[in-house]
């Protein structure tokens, strides 16, 4: 059953939550268009790389498991070289 509440004692406890989902809805805009911006830097850095004649290799790992394969499996590859960066 619903609660008789009218909506003029049940605003202050809606604002707060109204509030809150303005800030996610701003904040996820902002951090798409971040990410976006990010994303086409990351693109420019690879395509000059790759242009310049060097080798990229780029491994996306969802879990911690993931990344310390990935990291055995090009330090088994590559060996001791420390030229490396994780975003």
């Amino acid at each position: 059953m619903a609660a008789h509440v009218s909506l003029f004692i049940a605003s202050p406890l809606l604002a707060p939550l109204m509030m809150m989902g303005w800030g996610a809805t701003v904040g996820g805009l902002i951090g798409a268009a971040t990410g976006a911006r990010n994303d086409k830097d990351f693109k420019a850095l690879v395509s000059d790389a790759v242009s310049s004649g060097q080798v990229v290799l780029v491994v996306e790992t969802r879990t911690k498991e993931e990344t310390a394969t990935a990291s055995e499996v090009i330090k088994a590859a590559v060996g001791d070289y420390n030229d490396v960066s994780t975003l």
